[in-house]
C-alpha cells in the first residue's frame, strides 16, 4: 500500500512522489525506493555509502534511518509532561530542478479503504501533538547534504470512507538548486518541560567513538582533565578547547602539523553554563602548572576560554593568550532560530568519517530536540544573551580571532553540511556569515583575520594550519 505524497504546482495537487509506508523509513529501505523511480543516480550512491560508513550499526544504518520512539515518563498529575518522539513509518523522495525557488508538497489521503493510514495511532493518544517533516536534500554531482526540520502549516484531521485520517502540507525553500529531497514525519507528542535535558547525553559515546576513530592524534593530545601533570618541562603549552555539540579531535585531525609545544584537549559538555565550563577549564590548567598557556578555541569554545582567561588571571595569577576560530562573540542567529535550531546544531556539528556523514547516537536523536528551549550553554550565543552583554562588558583582555566567510560554489564542500534553513532564512543575502556564525561576530579580537572557509573547516584551511604549527 501506498500512502498518498503529492507535489503541489500552482495550488494544486500534481504528481504522485514516489513513496512507501508501512515499513521503518530506514536508508536501505530510501535506497529501495530511490532504485525504483527515475531519481538521479548519484543519490543511490550515496545512500549506499552512508550506510557503508556505519557498519556497526546495523539498526539505523545512516541519518535518514529510522529512529524508534523514545519516550521520557512524565510528572503524575501534570498533563503533557510524558513526552515521546516517533517517526511515522512512511517516506517520500522527490527531484528537484533549477526552475524551483520552493516546493510544496501535500499529504492527502485518496480515499480508498485500502489506503495505509500512518496516522491512526495518534489519534487515540490524548497528548498534545507536534507534527514535523525531517527533510534531507541530496544536491549536484557530488551531493552537498542539506538536513531541515519544516512545520506543516496546514495539518487537519478529517473522515475518509468512514474512518479517521489526517491531511497535511508544508512549504520548503530549495534555492533553484538540482537534487532529490528525502522526507518522513516526525510526531513529538506531550509538550516537554523547560529544559527537559540538562545534559548532554551523546558526548561520551561520542568522544568514545572519536577517539577510536583518530587513536593517534588522541595519544598525542591528551585530555586535559586526565592529565595530572605535565607531559613536558617546557614552561608553555597549549590547550584545545571544542565547540557546540563536539570533540576536541574533530578539529585536530585536521591538522597535518601540531606545535612543537606540549599540547592538550578540553573535553567539556557544551549544554552547561559557559561560565561552569570556563571554570573548570582554568582549575585544569593551573593545576598543570605551566608559565603561560595558549587556549586555541573553535565556535563556542572561544566564549569559554575567554572567560577562562579572565579567571586565570584573576584568581590563579596564570598568562594565558586566546584564539578564537568562528566564535560568535556577538553571538549567532543559529541560536535564536527555534524550531529544529538545536537539531540543526547536532546534524552540522556531527563529525564525518571518511568523508561520509556519521550515523552517530548524536544525529540520531537529533530529532528529539525540535522544538525545545535550548539548554543553557547553547541559549548563551543567541545575540541577546546576557552571557555575552557580560563578555563585552568584562572580557578586555586582547585576543586574536579568524573568522570565516563562507562562499557558495556550488557544492564545494562535497559532504559537508547546510543548516538549510538557517542560511535561507536568518542570515538573509546581505550577512557574511560562515554557515554557522556571521562574519562580523567572529571577527571580535584586537587582531582579526578574515579567511575563505565554511564552519566545519578552519582547520583545513592552510594559513590556519601555519599558525597553529608555529605556536613556541
Amino acid at each position: 500500500m501506498k500512502v498518498m505524497w503529492r507535489r503541489v504546482r500552482n495550488g494544486d495537487l500534481a504528481e504522485v512522489l514516489p513513496q512507501a509506508s508501512g515499513v521503518p523509513p530506514t536508508s536501505g529501505q530510501a535506497v529501495e525506493l530511490a532504485s525504483t523511480h527515475d531519481v538521479r543516480r548519484n543519490v543511490l550512491r550515496h545512500l549506499r555509502q552512508e550506510i557503508e560508513s556505519s557498519p556497526d550499526d546495523q539498526t539505523f544504518g545512516a541519518q535518514i534511518a529510522e529512529n524508534p520512539a523514545v519516550r521520557f515518563t512524565g510528572i503524575p498529575g501534570f498533563p503533557n509532561t510524558d513526552v515521546s518522539w516517533a517517526y511515522l513509518w512512511t517516506l517520500f523522495v522527490m527531484d528537484v530542478t533549477e526552475n524551483d525557488e520552493a516546493i510544496e508538497i501535500a499529504y492527502v489521503p485518496n480515499e480508498k479503504q485500502n489506503e495505509a493510514n500512518f496516522f491512526q495511532q495518534l489519534f487515540l493518544d490524548n497528548r498534545q501533538m507536534d507534527v514535523w517533516i525531517d527533510l534531507r536534500g541530496y544536491w549536484g554531482n557530488e551531493s552537498f547534504i542539506t538536513d531541515a526540520f519544516v512545520r506543516p502549516y496546514q495539518f487537519t484531521v478529517g473522515v475518509f470512507e468512514n474512518g479517521l485520517n489526517a491531511a497535511l502540507r508544508f512549504v520548503h525553500n530549495t534555492r533553484n538548486r538540482v537534487g532529490t529531497l528525502i522526507g518522513r514525519v516526525l510526531v513529538r507528542g506531550g509538550q516537554p518541560r523547560q529544559n527537559l535535558i540538562a545534559d548532554d547525553f551523546t558526548m561520551n559515546p561520542r568522544l568514545k567513538r572519536s577517539e577510536s576513530v583518530y587513536a593517534a592524534r588522541a595519544e598525542e593530545v591528551p585530555r586535559l582533565e586526565s592529565s595530572t601533570r605535565r607531559i613536558s618541562a617546557a614552561d608553555v603549552c597549549a590547550v584545545w578547547v571544542h565547540g557546540t555539540l563536539s570533540c576536541g579531535l574533530e578539529g585536530l585531525k585536521d591538522l597535518p602539523t601540531l606545535p612543537k609545544i606540549p599540547m592538550y584537549r578540553f573535553e567539556h559538555d557544551t549544554f552547561h553554563e559557559i561560565g561552569e565550563n570556563a571554570s573548570e577549564l582554568a582549575r585544569l590548567i593551573n593545576q598543570l602548572g605551566y608559565r603561560r598557556t595558549y587556549m586555541l578555541a573553535h565556535s563556542r569554545g572561544g566564549l569559554v576560554a575567554r572567560f577562562s582567561q579572565q579567571a586565570l588571571r584573576s584568581q590563579y595569577r596564570r598568562a594565558s593568550k586566546v584564539v578564537t576560530f568562528g566564535t560568535p562573540h556577538k553571538g549567532t542567529p543559529v541560536a535564536d532560530a527555534a524550531n529544529g535550531g538545536l537539531a540543526l546544531f547536532m546534524r552540522a556539528g556531527d563529525f564525518v568519517v571518511n568523508g561520509v556523514p556519521f550515523a552517530s547516537e548524536v544525529r540520531r536523536m537529533a530529532g528529539m530536540f525540535v522544538g525545545m528551549d535550548l539548554p543553557p550553554g547553547i541559549r548563551a550565543m543567541q545575540p541577546s544573551s546576557e552571557i555575552l552583554r557580560t563578555s563585552a562588558l568584562l572580557l578586555n583582555k586582547p585576543f586574536e580571532s579568524w573568522a570565516g566567510v563562507y562562499q557558495d560554489a556550488g557544492g564545494s564542500l562535497g559532504y559537508g553540511q547546510d543548516i538549510d534553513s538557517i542560511i535561507s532564512g536568518v542570515f538573509g543575502q546581505a550577512i557574511e556569515h560562515d554557515l554557522v556564525v556571521p562574519t562580523d561576530s567572529a571577527l571580535g579580537g584586537n587582531t582579526a583575520t578574515r579567511i575563505s572557509c565554511a564552519h566545519f573547516d578552519y582547520f583545513k584551511n592552510p594559513a590556519v594550519q601555519n599558525y597553529i604549527a608555529s605556536l613556541k
